[in-house]
């Protein structure tokens, strides 16, 4: 009898326990059909968001990482007393946050901003150890950093898992996410919503851009824009505005890219004049570089462009889209000063 009456309270401080222990957030699993399809196709982009660090370097005022230092150890008694995971800290190193897998071979994509900041820098994804990673090179206009990683042929990574490319423009009723992995084991998943331009951002590569609300937090930054099916539409580029989040269009990524990879940089248009497009007066060039294309072909500041290659410029929307075929080659630019109507021949050149 004392047997069993022992047996029956060792059942129930069992229950107990059990019903006690608390279950990670993102170790539930979903119940539903719909959802459990979409946590599967978020699992399958986990071994492509990875998570970097590195000994920093210098410190600028207004760039520094809330999640440096004494912060990390503070995460890290949060996570002890709540019975989760620890965080991996080197304590002579600070985390960078996230980074993306482009490929395969092991290159890795960066924030030029962080990774300007710090060297001997390590990433890992989910499942690695800390993996040194090599810099390569960096692309300061478009705020990318490239890095490679060696990897262990095990991990069976296949380059079309990452996403269904498409060239088809985000719906604005579509569901779209930011995801991260800014702490590394960690994926954090933000929804946003798609937004559409009201006006050139004058960031350079406005054609390229996704724009999206609210603005991402910096633990969201260098990490993915995703759809509902884990598709990668973009990669979060800093914008030259706080009102909107943006991503440089994956497609518009891929030239990018293999140019950096294949020969350490990117050559793109370069024009030499900041032109800003003014209500009733159209296109008006606001500054001009000395020996510039646009200075080298008389143009010169307060200028009124009229025309380009023969096209009339009337609205925003017919400003020429350069991209790296258009080096070198010769237009026809009609422009107007002081009431006089003039033509130039303009040499389009790279930086």
């Amino acid at each position: 009898m004392v047997l069993i009456r022992n047996l029956f309270s060792f059942v129930l401080l069992v229950q107990f326990l059990i019903a006690c222990e608390r279950i990670p957030d993102w170790e539930l699993r979903p119940r539903d059909p719909e959802t459990l399809q979409e946590w599967a196709a978020l699992e399958s982009l986990r071994p492509w968001i990875w998570t970097c660090r590195g000994r920093q370097t210098q410190y600028r005022v207004g760039e520094q990482h809330s999640l440096s230092h004494v912060f990390i150890d503070r995460f890290r008694d949060s996570f002890r007393n709540s019975g989760l995971r620890v965080v991996e800290v080197s304590p002579d190193k600070i985390v960078m946050g996230s980074a993306f897998l482009w490929d395969e071979s092991g290159h890795l994509v960066s924030l030029w901003q962080w990774a300007d900041q710090v060297s001997d820098v390590e990433c890992r994804n989910f499942k690695t150890d800390w993996i040194s990673a090599e810099p390569l090179t960096k692309d300061q206009a478009f705020n990318l950093a490239l890095y490679k990683v060696q990897l262990d042929r095990s991990m069976g990574l296949t380059k079309d898992k990452r996403w269904v490319a498409s060239n088809e423009e985000t719906r604005l009723n579509e569901p779209v996410f930011i995801v991260a992995s800014s702490i590394s084991e960690s994926l954090e998943r933000m929804p946003v919503y798609p937004q559409v331009f009201s006006k050139g951002l004058q960031t350079g590569v406005d054609r390229s851009l996704l724009l999206f609300q609210p603005h991402p937090p910096m633990i969201f930054r260098s990490g993915l824009l995703i759809d509902s099916r884990a598709r990668v539409l973009g990669f979060l580029f800093q914008p030259a505005t706080e009102a909107w989040g943006a991503a440089l269009k994956i497609n518009d990524m891929q030239e990018i890219m293999e140019s950096l990879i294949h020969s350490g940089r990117f050559v793109r248009p370069f024009l030499g004049m900041r032109v800003q497009f003014e209500k009733e007066l159209g296109f008006v060039v606001k500054e001009i570089e000395m020996s510039g294309p646009a200075h080298r072909a008389g143009l010169r500041v307060q200028d009124k462009i009229l025309k380009w290659d023969d096209k009339p410029l009337e609205r925003v929307e017919d400003w020429p889209l350069l991209d790296s075929s258009s080096v070198g080659k010769r237009v026809a630019v009609q422009y107007q000063r002081d009431a006089t109507s003039r033509e130039a021949k303009l040499e389009i050149g790279q930086f």
